[in-house]
């Protein structure tokens, strides 16, 4: 497997990536976490403190998990994609003894490929979540409402750009919860969408606060 010195950590790819697919993949990457883009996670004050409990949801190679992976002191990566298991091990094999990689999609049902985060997080406590899950965002609110209504100090990251109106729902859910929220800078730009006839522009995330 190929990979990148990543904030000086190893990051790997899926098998079969050559170097040219890597390297656009991971300049793409670089963008999406730049200070000034719709889509960065952490952002000033808004960041993993140590000792932190974290989910990373939706982790796919995992550079949100790298980057805040001393800091946490403990480290659930979620991802559905088994083509992306093998990189995730790898990436995070010097962090084995605090980091559990889970191969299912976190929603709001439970099965043998979906669980719930208030199953999973039951009687535990977590305080950092960040979630791009291609428009299931909504599915993993609400199967996580338990944890968000009571934990006591908690942060959640959450991708609005996915679906029309995820950005006022969610602002509207995680205010219900307790949280103050406060959305990234700029928006994403939509060239092209079957339900309307010219482009819009979506909040890219939400990030909320409890405390």
């Amino acid at each position: 497997m190929n990979y990148v010195m990543h904030n000086g950590k190893r990051l790997y790819f899926k098998r079969g990536w050559n170097e040219d697919a890597v390297r656009g993949y991971y300049n793409g990457l670089l963008l999406e976490q730049d200070a000034d883009s719709p889509h960065r996670y952490e952002y000033g004050d808004f960041r993993v403190e140590g000792g932190d409990t974290v989910a990373d949801i939706g982790a796919a190679e995992g550079n949100f998990a790298l980057d805040a992976v001393e800091r946490a002191g403990a480290l659930f990566i979620f991802e559905a994609d088994t083509d992306w298991l093998a990189a995730l091990e790898k990436t995070f094999e010097p962090w084995k003894e605090k980091v559990v990689i889970v191969n299912k999609f976190v929603s709001d049902t439970a099965g043998e490929s979906t669980l719930r985060l208030d199953d999973f997080f039951a009687g535990k406590e977590i305080n950092f979540i960040k979630a791009d899950v291609e428009g299931a965002e909504a599915c993993v609110l609400k199967g996580a409402e338990e944890t968000l209504r009571s934990s006591a100090r908690i942060k959640i990251a959450l991708c609005t750009y996915h679906k029309q109106h995820d950005a006022e729902e969610f602002e509207q859910t995680l205010g219900g919860a307790g949280f103050s929220t406060e959305f990234s800078n700029g928006y994403m730009i939509f060239k092209w969408d079957k339900t309307l006839s010219a482009p819009y522009l979506r909040k890219g995330l939400i990030r909320g606060v409890k405390q």
